[in-house]
């Protein structure tokens, strides 16, 4: 999370201050235990540097990553975010019902301006 990518979250999100924000990333903006890939960051600074920004940007309302490849979910300040598992479910970790175990699945969210986010899982 290098200086340019600080400014280019500064420039849009300021540009679009008076509009509700959703962050969509790879990975979660704080260190999960139970990632396949013990990579996450090269060094906490540069996760640390990510929350900063991310909890000054105005209108701010969710935050959405993948990369652990299971449901999870955090927060930044006040900022909630939300881990979505991998579609493949050969990818996907995590306990699943048995009719959600072999088919693969994803989220829809839908901003609703007086009571925040609604998520849905669909099994496809």
């Amino acid at each position: 999370f290098c200086l340019e990518r600080i400014n280019n979250l500064k420039m849009i999100t300021e540009k679009n201050s008076s509009k509700p924000t959703f962050v969509f990333m790879h990975h979660p903006p704080f260190e999960t235990l139970k990632c396949p890939d013990p990579f996450q960051f090269q060094d906490n600074e540069n996760m640390l540097r990510l929350r900063i920004e991310l909890s000054r940007v105005k209108n701010l309302k969710y935050i959405f990553c993948g990369h652990v490849h299971r449901f999870e979910s955090g927060c930044v300040e006040t900022i909630p975010v939300s881990c979505v598992p991998s579609i493949a479910t050969d990818l996907r970790w995590g306990k699943y019902s048995f009719h959600q175990k072999d088919r693969p699945l994803y989220q829809l969210h839908k901003f609703h301006s007086d009571h925040g986010v609604l998520s849905q899982t669909k099994l496809v």
